[in-house]
């Protein structure tokens, strides 16, 4: 009698294990696929966690993965359950930062927390995420910047701004770009023709058609020379030179302007994880910080690596490659 349990709690004990394993939990860490013209996610292993039901679907932020549904009404699921944390209903919704994501109430603007409770109400024309405990907002036709309590930290009087990174944020002033400090104070004059956020102490800055690098101070680093460029990222940068037939071709330079990877990309990307996604004969590739080839090209387009998964595309079709090239996800669409 004793062994019969035995044996039935032994089965029952088997069977639920196999049940775990053919259903994988969420882990915070999801991925948006599309099938059959449908979005849901999987985890870092390749097992899919929710089911392609929406229209669309962006990444995970701070535990929180957008989605949408028939098409217009924005939402958010929790990426620890897999099950939808704020249903799908604004006319469009931006990714969370800091806690709060910009979501679109009617005409306007506001911010919402990760109960749904819309913290910051829909009054702005315009607004980017929140960043260093700041967020840029258009309102009046001006841009300035609100604390998490919605109250203005730098009063509406900008033609464009964007969002602080290493203390600094750059604003427009008529046709020109500069940058402020978090009390509003203009510490870089507005001079340049464009200009990027800083990453790395850098900020790459347009003067007179040319790209080059500033520091905090506002003082050239990397003299204006390129045709284009990315941002410093693990210390390294894309730029762009035009080649004797006018075609741009890119390559590499450390934080001393020092090409270090010769230009010879049809386009080239920031590095992340080690790595950086190359263009050659209209496909997309990897290479390392040596210029070493990692990955031939082959892909539509390559995105950075994050948690060593990197989504690429072929056409339509989404898919995603560990560190080594395999696809744990094969592409579809």
């Amino acid at each position: 009698m004793l062994q019969r349990h035995f044996w039935t709690a032994l089965s029952v004990l088997c069977i639920a294990l196999s049940a775990c394993q053919s259903n994988p939990k969420p882990n915070g860490k999801l991925l948006p696929i599309r099938l059959n013209d449908k979005f849901g996610f999987i985890d870092q292993t390749g097992q899919k966690i929710v089911e392609p039901i929406y229209t669309d679907a962006g990444d995970v932020h701070e535990g929180m993965a957008l989605v949408v549904e028939d098409g217009e009404k924005f939402g958010f699921i929790d990426a620890t359950t897999g099950r939808e944390a704020i249903k799908p209903q604004f006319l469009s919704a931006w990714d969370f930062s800091e806690n709060l994501a910009p979501v679109r109430i009617g005409k306007n603007i506001g911010y919402l927390d990760k109960t749904g409770d819309i913290v910051i109400p829909g009054r702005f024309e315009d607004g980017l995420r929140f960043s260093e405990g700041l967020a840029a907002v258009r309102e009046g036709g001006k841009w300035g910047f609100i604390t998490p309590l919605g109250l203005y930290a730098i009063k509406p009087q900008y033609d464009m701004a964007w969002s602080f990174s290493e203390g600094l944020a750059w604003v427009k002033i008529g046709n020109q770009f500069g940058y402020i400090d978090k009390t509003g104070a203009q510490v870089i004059s507005p001079r340049f023709e464009l200009a990027r956020g800083f990453s790395d102490s850098l900020a790459a800055v347009c003067l007179n058609g040319k790209w080059g690098f500033i520091g905090h101070d506002g003082q050239f680093r990397i003299p204006p020379t390129f045709e284009q460029c990315g941002s410093f990222r693990e210390g390294l940068a894309p730029v762009a030179f035009q080649d004797s037939t006018g075609r741009l071709k890119w390559g590499y330079i450390d934080r001393k302007g020092r090409l270090v990877i010769a230009a010879q990309f049809e386009n080239a990307r920031e590095f992340s994880e080690g790595y950086a996604a190359v263009k050659q004969g209209g496909k997309w590739g990897l290479i390392d910080k040596g210029g070493n080839e990692m990955l031939p090209p082959q892909f539509d387009y390559i995105e950075p690596f994050k948690d060593g998964i990197a989504r690429v595309q072929e056409g339509r079709r989404i898919g995603y490659i560990n560190r080594l090239g395999k696809f744990i996800w094969e592409p579809t669409s």
